[in-house]
């Protein structure tokens, strides 16, 4: 294994590893037809995998928990993160299609997302046996697997270590449950609104406090996020830049916040870093991509998000 600077945390990510195919066009379609893109990348992508990746870039060490097809996709994908640095020992591949999407993004930077994900290839029984937390400084998790997050986030919460849930919209009962189990939930604004039955963000949050004690909060895209901790309030703002495509920048912006939290920094100072990254994210297209280095975000900040870097 490689060795790294022992004050380099190290985190369990958990959940989704896809491969996308993103096509860049100049608007995303509202009707049926044949379109022309003008500019293609293959690249990897996943929630889990994608906050692996932005970690490892960020200067902390990251191994993925995730389910594979047998196959050359699956092989890809899995060498694709393991070129990143990302230790892929947990990525276990078994029969069935390996996650794949299908990405348009528009002049503006906004993406479509068609995936599709085999929900069988997540079924075989999660056994947990393997994976000492002991090794880990926190804990990543998104909704796809609920079956290997709902344990891990729990032990690495037990252990007073970060434990992180990115709540976004997948249409899987047992991922409520998950609610319980993190002691940091970071919603997107859709799945939040889903759950609270409210467009208000703000009364969103104060209908999930009643269901966790976890620290809350939800992204409202190029705007800022919300942080509700310890019954107060708090209003991250986005950092503005030129978006080129926002693919990947909300997977950016956990992976960043993971890091923060778990190199112990305040929980405003972690989100205002991770909307630093996810920031130079938007201005870079290619999804995974596009993630920024350490350097880059740090120089980001010194400069408040000054543009006078090319951001």
């Amino acid at each position: 294994m490689t060795t790294r600077p022992p004050d380099t945390k190290r985190i369990l990510c958990v959940g989704l590893a896809v491969m996308d195919m993103v096509f860049s066009i100049p608007e995303i379609p509202h009707r049926e037809g044949k379109f022309f893109s003008h500019r293609f990348e293959q690249t990897g992508g996943g929630i889990a995998a994608n906050a692996a990746a932005t970690i490892v870039a960020l200067g902390g060490s990251a191994a993925l928990v995730t389910r594979l097809g047998i196959g050359r996709l699956g092989d890809q994908i899995r060498d694709d993160l393991a070129g990143l640095g990302v230790d892929v020992s947990h990525a276990e591949q078994v029969p069935g299609q390996s996650p794949i999407s299908a990405v348009i993004v528009d002049q503006h930077g906004e993406r479509l997302i068609v995936n599709n994900t085999e929900q069988s290839i997540f079924e075989p029984d999660f056994d947990t046996g393997g994976i000492d937390l002991r090794h880990f400084d926190g804990v990543f998790a998104d909704t796809i697997w609920p079956q290997a997050a709902a344990p891990l986030l729990s032990a690495a919460r037990d252990l007073g270590l970060p434990a992180v849930l990115d709540y976004d919209v997948f249409d899987r009962p047992e991922a409520y449950e998950l609610l319980t189990c993190a002691n940091h939930i970071a919603f997107s604004a859709p799945a939040l609104q889903r759950l609270a039955g409210t467009q208000d963000l703000q009364k969103g949050l104060a209908h999930a406090r009643t269901l966790t004690s976890a620290a809350l909060s939800v992204s409202d895209g190029a705007t800022g996020a919300f942080v509700h901790d310890d019954d107060h309030v708090d209003f991250v703002p986005a950092f503005k830049v030129k978006a080129v495509d926002t693919l990947a920048a909300g997977d950016v912006f956990q992976g960043a916040l993971t890091l923060g939290l778990t190199e112990g920094m305040a929980r405003s100072d972690a989100m205002r870093f991770a909307a630093a990254s996810a920031a130079i994210k938007c201005t870079r297209f290619g999804g995974r991509k596009g993630i920024p280095s350490r350097d880059e975000v740090d120089a980001f900040l010194a400069h408040d998000g000054s543009e006078l870097h090319g951001f």
